[in-house]
């Protein structure tokens, strides 16, 4: 069997077609994969020329043949939405990162600016000191809610999808 597999593999046929291409009973084509019996002489020269036709084929040089042309057309389409879906995903993940950079900045500013201010006014009202508690107790929400480990992994993602991005482009080049 596993003489008849390889040759089956070598001419991308199966077991039944081989037989009928050769001529020969199915049972005849089994013993001889098996190594039980020969094949008569035409039934061996078919075969020899079938499998030096197969070894002399350039399998990556077929791209005028139907079949062949219209899975390269899926595959450059299938290559093109992904490149469109990459570029969307891109997009999304850089307004989230900007987003969270950008509340997170402020945040630091606003904490910067409760200290200036609790600083500057010593004397300041019980209402003024609670009000630069809720600013500083906001700010730091902000920032734990949009740190640097959050903004870290959209930074990744994001290169993922930009290296994702090259190799599709480089595979829809080639």
């Amino acid at each position: 069997m596993a003489k008849d597999k390889k040759i089956g593999e070598l001419l991308g046929i199966k077991q039944d077609d081989i037989a009928m291409l050769l001529e020969v009973t199915r049972s005849k084509w089994s013993m001889y994969a098996l190594g039980k019996r020969d094949l008569p002489v035409a039934a061996k020269l078919k075969l020899a020329e079938m499998l030096a036709f197969v070894q002399q084929l350039d399998i990556q040089g077929n791209h005028h043949i139907a079949p062949i042309k219209k899975q390269e057309s899926k595959t450059k389409k299938f290559l093109e939405e992904q490149l469109i879906i990459n570029k969307h995903k891109q997009n999304i993940t850089e307004d989230k990162l900007n987003s969270y950079k950008e509340k997170y900045e402020a945040a630091i500013i606003a904490l910067q600016l409760t200290d200036f201010l609790a600083g500057k006014s010593r004397e300041a009202s019980k209402h003024n000191d609670m009000l630069l508690q809720l600013i500083k107790s906001n700010a730091a929400t902000a920032i734990e809610k949009n740190g640097l480990d959050l903004q870290e992994q959209y930074i990744l993602k994001l290169q993922v999808l930009q290296y994702e991005e090259s190799l599709l482009k480089e595979k829809l080049l080639s």
